[in-house]
């Protein structure tokens, strides 16, 4: 049997021979000469302390920006599906995890493995609902706000959540530190809830930029965090602001929205006219005496019955080709002829596509602020817009994926930091698993997994 005695975490081992006691520093230590001298700057926001809400930093100037962002675009037929489209573009099949290594030629390659830590911890936290959840609110709002729950004695994460973004408000920065320490979340912003609400829980904040991992195994506020994820954008400091809010702003939105509404009055209140047709008043008492004389009832009715013999007459395959008559009154005196009936067909402004134009002008600025190709999303609204070639989407599709690797690395980034905490293998890495659309010679694209051991497409 040993003399030294060491603990089950390897921290502290102690010598029975000698009485002598050695213990090993802090998990996230440094090395001599290594150690920060000072924390990263938190710039302090003076407007914010005078911003007529006491204690959270409101998201908007009503606090309700989350909201009326959804109040706006739910009632529009492009911008829910396309953030839809991305998510499920980023998700495709799934998390999943491995160890990246290089090949002879210096190139990245992905290799799955199993590791029995791991799969409890992501069986135990129902993580495709995390991804999902925290996907939709990155698309939407930039903003998404994981929370991490702590095991009883502290030394491992054992749950994560994203935590609707809408329902969660930051709380006023520290002014010592520049720091925001408490996350509000409360569901009924919009009817009134405040901090202070009973429907309002307060969940401490974990700082992303200086070493949490420690902070985190130093800090006793409570059994679950908050863990920031935010994709910056310049100016913004508690709440970023998605690119593609700008359609909101510069009234593209509100433009594409108006057309489906004027359409729709033109459908319910215009009346649908074919013909015109004017008859002179000397007409009526030639054909029928006395008409002047008559009461509106009676001209009402020879009214309806010489309509109803015109409509016979002009409407049916049957009557196709036939010859129509008309009369007109003559003064061979002075050679002027007055005309009994005049026929005028009208033409139909509905059926030339009006707003037609004006739709695929605003479709194509929506799309393009939500930074997708209209040709991954089948035909774009208005007159004349294919939905491209399968070589189009093909190109398309497999640019798209080689620009989102940035939103994979931030939507994971706390998979990472729990993996640090919990002491798991560093060499870990979660993706999403993808696939990529490879040319045939045949002309039709194949696809390509991203989970074989080749470079990371993604």
């Amino acid at each position: 049997m040993s003399d030294i005695l060491v603990n089950d975490i390897a921290t502290v081992a102690y010598s029975q021979k000698s009485s002598v006691l050695m213990t090993i520093g802090k998990s996230g230590s440094s090395a001599p000469g290594s150690t920060p001298a000072a924390t990263p700057t938190s710039p302090i926001i003076k407007d914010s302390f005078s911003s007529g809400f006491p204690d959270i930093e409101p998201w908007g100037t009503d606090n309700l920006f989350p909201q009326n962002v959804l109040r706006d675009c739910y009632k529009n037929t492009i911008v829910a599906p396309t953030i839809d489209w991305k998510t499920r573009a980023l998700y495709q099949r799934g998390l999943e995890y491995g160890i990246e290594d290089l090949d002879e030629n210096g190139e990245v390659t992905f290799k799955r493995i199993k590791d029995s830590a791991v799969d409890e911890f992501l069986k135990r936290t129902a993580i495709k609902r995390y991804a999902l959840e925290s996907i939709v609110d990155f698309y939407w709002y930039y903003n998404i706000f994981p929370e991490m729950i702590l095991s009883k004695d502290r030394k491992k994460i054992v749950g994560l959540t994203a935590q609707e973004a809408s329902y969660c408000r930051w709380g006023k920065q520290d002014k010592k530190t520049g720091l925001v320490n408490t996350c509000y979340i409360n569901a009924n912003w919009d009817q009134e809830g405040t901090a202070s609400s009973p429907e309002t829980t307060k969940v401490p904040v974990l700082d992303p930029y200086y070493d949490p991992v420690t902070a985190l195994r130093e800090d006793s506020r409570g059994y679950k965090y908050i863990y920031p994820v935010s994709y910056p954008t310049p100016g913004k400091s508690f709440y970023q602001l998605a690119h593609w809010d700008s359609l909101r702003t510069s009234g593209w939105l509100e433009v594409a929205q108006s057309i489906p509404a004027f359409k729709k009055a033109i459908f319910k209140n215009q009346v649908t006219i074919k013909y015109i047709i004017e008859t002179a008043t000397w007409w009526w008492e030639w054909k029928y005496p006395n008409f002047n004389k008559m009461t509106a009832d009676e001209r009402a009715k020879i009214m309806q019955k010489e309509l109803q013999t015109f409509e016979e007459f002009m409407s049916g395959n049957e009557n196709a080709g036939n010859s129509l008559m008309t009369v007109f009154k003559s003064d061979p005196e002075r050679r002027q002829e007055y005309a009994g009936w005049k026929i005028t067909p009208v033409d139909n402004k509905i059926k030339s596509g009006i707003y037609i134009e004006d739709s695929q002008e605003a479709s194509s600025h929506l799309l393009y602020a939500l930074s997708v190709d209209p040709t991954l999303i089948g035909s774009a609204p208005g007159k004349g817009m294919g939905a491209g070639s399968g070589s189009d989407k093909q190109a398309a599709f497999n640019t798209y994926l080689s620009l989102v690797r940035v939103h994979e690395d931030l939507i994971l980034e706390p998979l990472h930091f729990i993996g640090q905490y919990n002491g798991w293998n560093p060499d870990i890495r979660f993706r999403f698993r993808r696939e990529i659309l490879m040319p045939q010679t045949s002309g039709k694209p194949k696809l390509e997994s991203t989970d074989t051991n080749t470079p990371n497409a993604a």
